[in-house]
């Protein structure tokens, strides 16, 4: 049997929606909703989410802060411009050894040098090769040459300014600083391990250009590629340094005295060591009667 619903009009005054004591005074009757909501109790709720929401909102403007002090941090890090650290790993082992900035004997090889310069432009790094034995200097930016220089005049040998292999990074930039070394001016210099410096062609105080054996302890350059080099170059950029000291070659040709002999032709040789020690004339054919 279907309920017939209540279509009727009715009107409710204030009094009417206020809560009554009593048993089942707010239990509705059959068929009827009940949308009724105590004061006290809309009064509490209501609060409730008013304190959400300013919970809500503190932890929101907390979480801002962290994130935003976070963010930060990181783009600070990005922006900075560090020297890059560098790990050598053995091929055989797969051990990985740091190599540390400053002065590095293994970058005396050969192999290991030319190893480490390669994956430096592989990982397109900006750097600076220095090539003491060639007397050459390169200057490497995201992994292309840049430039390339003739090293005019390095420290002298066994002196505080002998610059050994290693990995460095420049730490100061000076366009022009007077040194009591040389007691000369030095232009565009790129300092790196405190005592290491690029330069330009030094001068004396009254504008005199020093002489080509001058040596003012640093690698000297041509004072248009050491300002080209100069503006390229940023403080913390590493620097790579190859240096091998050439053995010197024995000059010394041994020179048998020959005695006065009273024949035509002579030859006279070491077999062992193949090596000719004295002969009348290698051009001219003789007959070979014993040997």
């Amino acid at each position: 049997m279907s309920q017939k619903t209540d279509s009727s009009f009715k009107l409710y005054s204030y009094s009417d929606d206020q809560p009554r004591n009593g048993k089942g005074t707010l239990i509705p009757t059959k068929g009827q909703r009940c949308e009724f909501t105590p004061i006290s109790a809309r009064s509490i709720e209501k609060e409730s989410k008013i304190k959400a929401k300013v919970v809500v909102a503190v932890l929101g403007l907390f979480v801002l802060s962290v994130l935003g002090a976070t963010s930060y941090g990181l783009v600070a890090k990005a922006n900075l411009a560090s020297a890059p650290s560098v790990t050598i790993v053995d091929s055989h082992t797969q051990s990985a050894t740091a190599l540390d900035y400053g002065p590095q004997v293994a970058l005396s090889e050969t192999g290991l040098f030319t190893k480490t310069r390669d994956s430096f432009i592989d990982e397109s790094m900006t750097f600076i090769e220095i090539d003491i034995t060639e007397r050459q200097l390169r200057f490497f930016k995201k992994g292309i040459l840049l430039q390339s220089a003739e090293i005019f005049s390095v420290g002298d040998k066994g002196s505080w300014w002998e610059t050994p292999s290693g990995l460095y990074k420049i730490e100061k930039k000076e366009e022009k600083s007077f040194t009591n070394i040389g007691q000369v001016y030095l232009p565009w210099i790129l300092t790196f391990q405190s005592n290491y410096v690029i330069h330009g062609l030094p001068v004396y105080p009254d504008g005199t250009e020093v002489t080509d054996d001058f040596s003012g302890g640093g690698i000297r350059l041509s004072d248009e590629s050491a300002q080209i080099l100069f503006k390229n170059v940023k403080i913390d950029t590493p620097v790579l340094v190859y240096s091998v000291k050439k053995e010197d070659r024995d000059t010394f040709v041994y020179e048998p005295k020959v005695p006065e002999l009273d024949i035509p032709h002579y030859f006279v040789a070491d077999i062992d060591n193949d090596t000719i020690l004295a002969t009348s004339d290698l051009d001219e054919q003789a007959p070979l009667l014993h040997l």
